[in-house]
């Protein structure tokens, strides 16, 4: 079944956010540059004990801070903890609704970005299911609503326009998470036009070796019956594959610091978008970190050519 977005996009109500201060850049971009973050804060409600929101907001809130970056997407967000941030953190806007009833309630999959730096055109949030405009719906199989939330920005620097996507996929069904990529890939083929570059980003708790992200990347088609295959038609880069080949990976890690764990966490870019750096922000404070998943980021420059990988 295909949807046709375009001409029913939820339009999500923009907050403003709070001025950085005590800057420490990790690495330095030039003016053409755009810096992508994307960080699952782990869901503030969580009883983690030591780990506990409590304890470790002033640390999310630090690396966000420290790291600048001029569009973050959000995975676990409750509305608490966007307030918090929003209150220590000015000039940033922000996109997304929560998941479970498409206000307020449940987590969020925001789209933080610098108003200075951008315009932005149509944005939403849909919900990964047969009826993705339907607040909470699900039918995959997955037990929560899942989400992904879009916007249209337009660099005030350049002039160049940036569609970006932010998702948090199911941890626990892999059809949900095929059908979801399937999904998110039409609506991209559906809103994306010669002169506008993408970015996918998130928690796909997919490691690299699964079919979900080697679909993304153009190396693996979905079985679509029993005798045919779907190719991927907007095959992406993995941001920080392009810069760290051989690094282990790991972004998951449950608090303990160690970066063996899963690579579940992705900045994906379209062709026509060049990466100049990549990280994984693996800091921490004697032995604590702000989250269960290291924050990643990516630096980016857009190709001056009329880009089309349709």
């Amino acid at each position: 079944m295909i949807y046709s977005f375009n001409s029913t996009t939820i339009l999500a109500q923009q907050h403003p956010a709070a001025e950085a201060d005590n800057i420490r850049p990790v690495y330095t971009a030039s003016s053409q540059s755009i810096r992508v973050m994307s960080f699952n804060i782990r869901y503030g409600s969580a009883k983690d004990g030591k780990n506990s929101w409590q304890h470790r907001h002033s640390q999310v809130i630090g690396v966000l801070k420290d790291y600048k970056a001029d569009i973050i997407g959000l995975q676990e967000a409750l509305r608490f903890q966007l307030e918090e941030i929003k209150t220590e953190m000015s000039g940033y806007a922000q996109i997304g609704v929560g998941r479970d009833d498409g206000d307020t309630s449940g987590e969020y999959s925001p789209i933080l970005y610098k108003r200075d730096r951008f315009t932005i055109g149509e944005s939403g949030t849909l919900w990964f299911s047969e009826t993705p405009l339907i607040p909470g719906s699900k039918h995959w199989g997955n037990k929560y609503p899942r989400i992904f939330t879009f916007v249209s920005l337009t660099d005030r620097t350049s002039g160049k326009k940036i569609l970006v996507y932010n998702l948090h996929l199911d941890h626990a069904n892999l059809n949900s998470r095929w059908k979801s990529v399937s999904l998110i890939n039409r609506h991209i083929a559906e809103n994306k036009t010669e002169n506008s570059s993408v970015i996918l980003l998130g928690d796909f708790n997919s490691g690299e070796n699964s079919a979900v992200i080697k679909y993304i990347l153009g190396k693996e088609n979905f079985l679509k019956s029993k005798d045919t295959c779907r190719k991927n038609p907007l095959p992406m880069k993995d941001s920080f594959r392009s810069i760290h080949p051989k690094d282990r990976g790991g972004t998951f890690h449950m608090f303990w610091g160690k970066n063996f764990g899963p690579k579940f966490d992705y900045i994906f870019v379209s062709p026509d978008i060049s990466v100049k750096e990549a990280a994984i922000i693996r800091s921490n404070i004697k032995g604590r970190f702000p989250s269960d998943h290291f924050p990643i980021t990516a630096d980016i420059e857009i190709s001056e050519h009329v880009n089309d990988f349709m």
